[in-house]
């Protein structure tokens, strides 16, 4: 049988990568751990819910993302041409809350608000909105344009001056 001569400082190293291998592991799983709050957090600052906003020929329309939210969570506002959407997403109850050990918490629970100008051609007093499958609609019924009338131009003749 052949003797092989053992390299102690070769354990030490194969020791250390392992260890760097196990770190880098531990970050790879934190950083995917928490990447989904950063989104969350980001989400919530800049309060964005994806919207469409699109004409047909006789309205606008504006649908708008709104997961988990019911007619009564939200608030709809418009003045001097800006349209605001407010809505509330509501916070579970705290005691319920203190029960459960979270692994992860990604569903943003807060208030948002949204605005936007609308063109001139709308007409205000007609906006209606709706909710269905988690999407706001909300139709902008256009003003008829005005009618281009022609008027007549009718020539008038001169009177003769009266000779005193």
């Amino acid at each position: 049988m052949p003797l092989v001569r053992i390299n102690p400082n070769l354990n030490k190293v194969a020791r250390v990568a392992e260890q760097a291998n196990l770190l880098r592991d531990f970050d790879s799983f934190f950083n995917e751990l928490s990447a989904p709050i950063y989104n969350r957090m980001a989400r919530a600052e800049t309060n964005e819910f994806p919207i469409d906003l699109y004409e047909t020929e006789d309205e606008v329309i504006l649908e708008m993302a709104t997961p988990g939210l019911k007619a009564e969570d939200l608030e709809i506002g418009i003045e001097a041409r800006q349209l605001t959407i407010r809505g509330k997403i509501i916070e579970e109850d705290v005691e319920e809350d203190k029960e459960r050990h979270y692994w992860m918490k990604n569903i943003a629970r807060t208030e948002f608000s949204r605005s936007l100008t609308l063109p001139e051609n709308v007409d205000f007093e007609k906006i209606e909105a709706s909710i269905e499958d988690g999407i706001l609609r909300i139709e902008m019924p256009k003003v008829p344009e005005a009618k281009v009338r022609k008027i007549a131009v009718k020539a008038k003749t001169a009177k003769k001056a009266k000779k005193n």
